[in-house]
């Protein structure tokens, strides 16, 4: 690695005072100050220049690095070629006789759509500062033009001068320095690492590889070998934008993916990897089918194929499923790392986006009647069928199974999305861009249905819907950075609002979302979790602007839901009645502000309520949290997708043991004679659709509140928990122990049922409660 003195840095900025100065001397170019610093930091160097002579807050834009040069003279060598240039002039400054001529203009009238136009517009205009921070100096996609055009230029001009390439520089956060720290300082060659999303995760596995190699005899190869194909993408896209191809000293192979077969892929890495390199491998989204018994198998061929030096996995949630892929492996050997999102608020940085949740909960006889008197003012009857239909809607998911419940699903949407009203009332924030999850039982054809019906009832919105036709996240990232530019271009300045049922949940990065709306009654988990993150991308170009961010969550049902106390289960996938845990606790209450609203008998009232943390006992709400932890519900949600073996007849009972009306049983769920299972049994699974089934989620219910009764089972029978576990279950215990016993192989069900022997409540009435509750379900 170069030390620091060895190290050119070319930097730009400019501000209010020189574009407000430019478009009244020099229309359709802009100032810019070029200049460069040896031994600084960029952002140190800049700072220092914020002088009488130029009074507005200097903006910063390209930054280029040129790797062992210390030639103190080189701005003033690129300078004079980028004014060669059609695109570049010389300026000279004569408020600032000392620096001079380190200033330029740039061209800009092509940058824009129809200049004459705005420029027009900005003469006229009674506040032409506000003008042009609208339409320059804060907006994006100007920015990005603007800072493309000075860094192409730089770099033509070092390579001319030169013959080498540059860089443009990128800075890690100080949470990034962090995890880049512990794995250099440890001698450990396996790395757990469970990083929030937003983290920014593929950074800094590239500047560990970076460091780790340059303190290292040998060629080095970093291999993303993922199931995840966006997150394969982003290691290869960010490893030429952040130029580790120049001074990374380490190489990068791009196809990697997971989904290759076994053959191929050795077949395919074998003609890439010279034989005596170091591998480092990564799998990012480790907790997507990358943990599965196929993809270990693929990891397996690998590490015997090749000479793997360090292995990382990593996730933003579901970290117990990432651990599967160093199965076998000592926990001494493997360093682990957690930083939930709440945590990054704890290193002082300011690029952060701030969390608002929003459980928003309406009154599903209200949606129903609606309906009917909507359908009498029209004229139409319900039929029998239908109106047997509506009575049986229990949630929300339901209600998106009845396209009679369209247009006033439209009107509970659009209500958080398009009114001035509940934004001023709420506080919540302003958003070009909304994006809206729909139930994840839809199927696609249903979610253009309905679309169809939102986009009829509000014209003034535009609408995108996003499902696995774009192929990867990647794709769907493009298409929706595609459509903004596309309605900018247009003068077209509706919100648009994004739809999808879970793709572009992960590896999904538009900046221009403030708000996400999750509509769908059930679980708080993992994939609601990555859902509600799409909003807090980091939007660099409004830094100067708005330097702290800030965004909407807004989760839309019918049911009651405790908003606080599961997110936090999911934030932290270990709780526990102690010291760190309460330090955890009054941390997340600090640093997210939750607010229940509840609408009534008529939609358009409601009232609202705010936990704020001031007024609240963070050692009560853990103790919520706590209780809730024994709940099915929470249980549900940690083994929603685990792929676990039950009987398909427990989807035949209700929580009160009698037989459920629908006749229906899922493929996906297993038979089981005897108590062994047998050649025709599947596990509780996702289907062709990638998603879980109606019955699935019944027999899951009844299956885990069986489960809640083991404990107090023991205790009647005087019972240790060993004891128990060892104990023969035919003819004894509803559920078969084959299966249980293969379940028990699940590293989270394992500890979800040794959670539940740990929470028992040790006394007669509860046992005795407990042992009537098992009776009524078997």
């Amino acid at each position: 690695m170069e030390e620091l003195n060895n190290i050119n840095k070319l930097y730009t900025y400019t501000s209010m005072t020189e574009l407000l100065a430019s478009m009244m001397a020099s229309p359709g170019w802009v100032r810019v100050k070029q200049g460069l610093t040896l031994k600084q930091e960029i952002e140190d160097r800049i700072k220092q220049q914020d002088n009488a002579a130029t009074t507005a807050d200097l903006i910063p834009l390209s930054t280029l690095i040129i790797p062992d040069n210390d030639d103190a003279k080189l701005d003033d060598k690129v300078r004079e070629l980028q004014h060669r240039t059609e695109n570049f002039m010389h300026f000279e400054r004569y408020d600032n006789s000392n620096k001079k001529h380190e200033w330029s203009l740039v061209k800009i009238n092509d940058l824009v759509q129809d200049w004459d136009a705005l420029y027009k517009e900005f003469l006229e205009s009674e506040n032409r500062e506000d003008f042009l921070a609208e339409h320059f100096l804060y907006n994006k996609e100007f920015l990005e033009k603007l800072d493309a055009r000075i860094l192409s230029s730089k770099q033509d001009a070092v390579q001319s001068l030169l013959g080498k390439s540059s860089y443009k520089e990128i800075i890690l956060r100080p949470w990034q320095d962090e995890v880049v720290g512990d794995m250099l300082n440890t001698s450990k060659s396996n790395f757990l690492l469970s990083l929030a999303p937003r983290f920014g995760k593929t950074f800094t596995v590239l500047e560990y590889v970076k460091q780790y190699a340059s303190k290292n005899e040998g060629n080095f190869i970093l291999v993303p070998a993922s199931k995840n194909l966006s997150s394969n993408a982003s290691f290869v896209a960010d490893y030429f934008e952040g130029g580790f191809n120049i001074h990374g000293g380490f190489d990068i192979i791009t196809d990697g993916s997971l989904f290759q077969d076994e053959d191929k892929l050795i077949e395919r890495l074998e003609k890439v990897i010279p034989k005596d390199s170091n591998i480092i491998m990564v799998t990012d989204e480790a907790d997507v089918a990358s943990h599965t018994e196929i993809s270990q198998d693929k990891i397996k061929n690998i590490l015997e194929n090749f000479n793997v030096v360090k292995r990382i996995a990593m996730s933003g949630t579901g970290i117990y499923k990432a651990a599967k892929i160093f199965k076998g492996i000592s926990e001494d050997d493997i360093l682990f790392k957690a930083i939930n999102y709440s945590e990054l608020s704890e290193y002082g940085s300011t690029e952060l986006v701030h969390r608002h949740f929003y459980n928003v909960r309406y009154n599903m006889e209200t949606m129903v009647n609606d309906i009917k008197n909507n359908l009498d003012a029209l004229g139409k009857d319900l039929s029998i069928a239908q109106n047997k239909k509506l009575a049986e809607i229990l949630n929300i998911n339901q209600a998106f199974e009845m396209p009679n419940t369209f247009k006033q699903l439209s009107k509970y949407l659009a209500k958080y999305i398009n009114s001035e009203e509940m934004e001023m009332s709420l506080g919540l924030q302003e958003s070009d861009v909304v994006m809206v999850f729909l139930p994840g039982t839809m199927k696609k054809k249903t979610l253009n249905k309905f679309v169809k019906v939102f986009a009829k009832e509000n014209p003034d919105l535009e609408t995108l819907i996003i499902t696995g036709d774009e192929t990867t996240n990647a794709d769907a990232q493009q298409d929706t950075k595609d459509k903004i530019q596309k309605m900018k271009k247009l003068n077209d300045d509706r919100k648009l609002v994004i739809f999808s049922i879970g793709m572009a949940s992960r590896s999904y990065s538009i900046p221009e979302i403030r708000r996400v709306i999750i509509m769908g009654d059930g679980l708080i988990n993992s994939p609601w979790y990555q859902k509600s993150s799409r909003c807090l991308t980091y939007d660099f170009s409004k830094k100067h602007s708005y330097p702290e961010q800030h965004a909407d969550i807004i989760r839309i049902s019918f049911e009651e839901c405790s908003l606080a106390s599961e997110l936090f289960l999911v934030e932290n996938e270990t709780v526990d009645a102690t010291e760190n845990t309460l330090i955890k606790m009054k941390r997340f209450l600090k640093r997210n502000t939750f607010i229940d609203v509840i609408h009534g008998d008529d939609y358009e009232d409601f009232d609202m309520g705010t936990l704020n943390y001031s007024e609240i006992n963070a050692e009560e709400v853990l103790d919520t949290v706590l209780k809730y932890t024994d709940s099915t519900k929470y249980i549900m949600a940690r083994l929603w997708e685990e792929n676990l073996i039950i009987d398909e007849s427990l989807a035949k009972k209700d929580t009160s043991g009698k037989a459920s009306v629908t006749k229906s049983v899922s493929l996906s769920v297993p038979n089981i004679k005897n108590g062994k299972v047998t050649d025709a049994v599947k596990q509780i699974t996702k289907g062709k659709n990638g998603k879980l089934t109606r019955d699935d989620e019944k027999a899951l219910k009844v299956y885990v509140n069986i489960l809640r009764t083991f404990p107090y089972i023991a205790k009647a029978f005087d019972l240790t928990y060993d004891e128990f576990m060892a104990m023969d279950w035919e003819n004894f215990i509803a559920i078969p122990k084959d299966s249980f016993l293969e379940n028990m192989k699940n590293h989270n069900f394992n500890a979800t049922v040794k959670s539940i022997f740990r929470n028992i409540e040790n006394n007669d009435e509860k046992i005795s409660q407990k042992i009537q509750e098992y009776l009524s379900l078997i």
